[in-house]
């Protein structure tokens, strides 16, 4: 009995031991996996809250981009009524020229006639001096007359010169509406053609 007391009293012993041994090793292993958890779970919060940072700053970018966006499509429509306005006076202003050209053209046919009535007079003048001295008075007349045609002709003159000057001011024009058209539509097509975001 004593043998089998002692054999039991040790087994019993053996048996606690493990038991002990087993619980602190149980709990030495959920104390590290309760570690390791909350370490995990500190990293995510930290990640979390770059996320949250990250998404704040996105969400700015893209309202700027947004803001941007709608201020360049501002500008354009801008440009295009600029354009609109631009063509507007280019046609406006290749009317008149069109309307300088034919009184131009009308001018220099009046002169043209003008001459012609002057030399026919100058020739008629000269055959009266040279065949009849009598008729002095008509030709003093006739002198009169030539001078006034000459007047006229150089009053035509001074006409076709303020006329070609007038066709040099809308050829200018011309030409400066035709670079301020080239260069909105430049801009405009810059506009278009620019990355989402570049202002």
């Amino acid at each position: 009995m004593t043998a089998i007391g002692s054999t039991l009293n040790v087994a019993l012993v053996g048996l606690l031991c493990l038991s002990v041994a087993g619980t602190g090793g149980a709990t030495l292993f959920f104390q590290h996996s309760a570690a390791d958890l909350a370490s995990q779970n500190d990293r995510l919060e930290t990640q979390n809250e770059q996320l949250r940072e990250t998404l704040s700053e996105t969400r700015s970018t893209l309202d700027e981009t947004r803001d941007r966006l709608r201020s360049l499509n501002e500008s354009v429509e801008r440009a295009r009524g600029d354009v609109e306005q631009v063509s507007g006076e280019l046609e406006d202003t290749e009317s008149d020229l069109s309307t300088a050209r034919e009184q131009l053209s009308e001018t220099r046919t009046d002169l043209r006639r003008a001459n012609a009535r002057v030399n026919d007079l100058q020739n008629e003048v000269d055959d009266l001096e040279e065949t009849n001295e009598e008729l002095a008075d008509e030709n003093d007349d006739l002198r009169a007359e030539n001078r006034n045609l000459q007047s006229t002709n150089e009053d035509l003159r001074e006409r076709v010169d303020d006329l070609n000057d007038q066709i040099d001011d809308l050829n200018a024009r011309i030409e400066r509406l035709n670079d301020r058209i080239d260069e909105l539509e430049s801009q405009q097509t810059a506009r278009l053609s620019a990355p989402p975001g570049v202002a």
